[in-house]
């Protein structure tokens, strides 16, 4: 019972009066998969539900300056398709409401791609221009070197708002982007403006001739609902005994987070399930592991660059952590909770990823993961790893994207452990 209030308390950090609801979409007249696109005529029919129900249509950079309890609504496009401009436009138009159109760089006037002209055409009829970065890359998979060169506007234009591609961002991405954007998108639900460069863009759905006005409320997506159902699946899972925290995990996790975190893990008989939620620089961090052991863990950090302080309670007794950011190169980190661990979390490599952690109790575990140089214009989402826990392990992901389900903030992975005759599945989202 004491899990699943903390994960009500968890699902509800963060939640306020409406202030910006914003729909996100990518092709306007052509089908590219559920979350992606809708026809003019849908698209056009969501517009008069809203004007209808007293919504005010602003740009990304507005939302910024809205004051609490205002009704207003963005929309978004993303990647700069040639369809946006020729679908969505003329309907905009013909109301007079104003988007917001993200383009990636470096595909401008690339076929199938706006033009210079036609972004300017946009602009002149109230329409803003933001980035989408150069080339569409998992900006969280940089370091800084490359995360600069793909924020960096070129040197024609200067834009108000950069919106991250699949939405996977952490501190580091939104750190750099603060210093040279006015204001940064999103892929997190909800409709609170705490952050300029944390701005929601919950994931358009099906449904949405019926659902809109609901989802306008709360900027509710179908994340919400697995969010929602966190407390049951951590509830009505079976307990055991010999508890211990999830590998790798620790309750100061911030610096390679973004606005939110949803994990679910099997191995063997071990189920692992993680949430983070950030607003600015306060975090919340839950951890809860089912099946041979269990260990329910709630943590509260607090980020003053470079150092997060975390604390909170696990059914070990009272939880204390650390970390320290490594200069835009991940972060090290220790963690107290009657044992303790100390680990470390780093990008030291684009598109490489190395995780290691020694506990008091099981010792030393490392897991290294590559994204293979494939669909570079998806951001990679093949990847392979290697680590050691116990026994060697083998194991690849794939980021659900470039396809017809393309689920950019969500990730399904695999793992093989030889040595014990175990296998693994998980299934996470970062936005």
């Amino acid at each position: 019972m004491r899990a699943f209030l903390l994960v009500v308390l968890l699902c509800c950090f963060g939640v306020a009066r409406a202030e910006n609801f914003t729909l996100v979409y990518h092709h306007i007249g052509v089908q590219k998969g559920v979350t992606l696109g809708v026809t003019a005529d849908e698209l056009e029919r969501r517009i008069h539900q809203l004007l209808d129900a007293g919504y005010r249509f602003v740009t990304s950079s507005q939302t910024v300056n809205n004051r609490r309890g205002q009704k207003t609504v963005t929309l978004r496009f993303d990647d700069g398709f040639e369809d946006v401009f020729l679908n969505a436009y003329p309907v905009l138009k013909r109301l007079n409401v104003p988007g917001t159109v993200y383009p990636i760089l470096d595909l401008i006037g690339h076929p199938g791609h706006m033009t210079h002209d036609q972004i300017a055409q946009l602009v002149a009829d109230g329409w803003e221009v933001g980035s989408h970065t150069r080339s569409h890359a998992s900006l969280a998979d940089l370091t800084p070197s490359s995360l600069a060169w793909e924020l960096l506007p070129d040197d024609s234009h200067r834009y108000a708002c950069i919106a991250y591609p699949f939405g996977r961002h952490d501190a580091r991405v939104r750190r750099k982007a603060t210093s040279l954007y006015g204001c940064g998108g999103t892929v997190a639900f909800g409709v609170r403006v705490s952050d300029p460069h944390a701005l929601q863009g919950p994931l358009i759905t099906p449904w949405d001739d019926s659902v809109l006005m609901l989802r306008a409320a709360g900027g509710y997506d179908l994340r919400s609902l697995l969010l929602l159902g966190s407390p049951l699946v951590t509830a009505l899972d079976q307990r055991g005994t010999n508890a211990h925290a999830p590998r790798f995990w620790h309750p100061s996790g911030f610096e390679m987070l973004g606005s939110g975190f949803l994990a679910y893990r099997w191995v063997g008989a071990e189920r692992s399930h993680q949430l983070f939620a950030r607003s600015r620089q306060v975090a919340l961090n839950a951890a809860f592991v089912r099946g041979e052991g269990a260990y329910d863990a709630l943590a509260i950090a607090v980020n003053t660059d470079p150092v997060t302080l975390s604390w909170g309670w696990s059914n070990r007794g009272p939880l204390l952590g650390a970390a320290l950011a490594l200069g835009g190169y991940g972060e090290v980190w220790a963690r107290y909770d009657g044992n303790w661990g100390v680990g470390a979390d780093l990008c030291l490599v684009d598109y490489t990823r190395i995780q290691a952690e020694v506990d008091s109790i099981r010792g030393g575990a490392a897991d290294v993961s590559y994204a293979l140089p494939w669909n570079t214009r998806e951001g990679r989402p093949w990847r392979v790893s290697l680590g050691h826990d116990a026994g060697f392990y083998v194991g690849s992901s794939m980021r659900f994207v470039g396809s017809s389900m393309r689920f950019g903030s969500f990730e399904l992975s695999a793992r093989v452990h030889p040595t014990q005759r175990r296998f693994g599945i998980g299934i996470s989202s970062m936005w």
